[in-house]
């Protein structure tokens, strides 16, 4: 027996309801994982920039340079196997 309009209506409002919230909880994961990121980037930043004006030499600050960047690119998401 076909089902009627109203039946099929409400069918496909429930499975765009569904794919709405599945796609809502994917959107504000990316922003949790963004803002973490962020925040960890602000505060390796701002230890290496401690660190860099404590330098007693070119040589400890071109050391410190190096491990800042090192570590950057390491935390880079671009560098991350998804």
């Amino acid at each position: 027996m076909a089902k009627n309009l109203d039946e099929i209506q409400k069918e496909n409002m429930d499975a765009a309801m569904k794919s709405f919230g599945a796609m809502s909880k994917a959107f504000q994961a990316i922003a949790v994982e963004f803002a973490n990121y962020s925040k960890r980037s602000l505060e390796d930043h701002t230890a290496a920039t401690e660190k860099l004006m404590s330098a007693k030499s070119p040589e400890k600050a071109i050391e410190v340079q190096t491990d800042y960047v090192r570590t950057a690119y390491q935390h880079c998401p671009r560098n991350q196997d998804w």
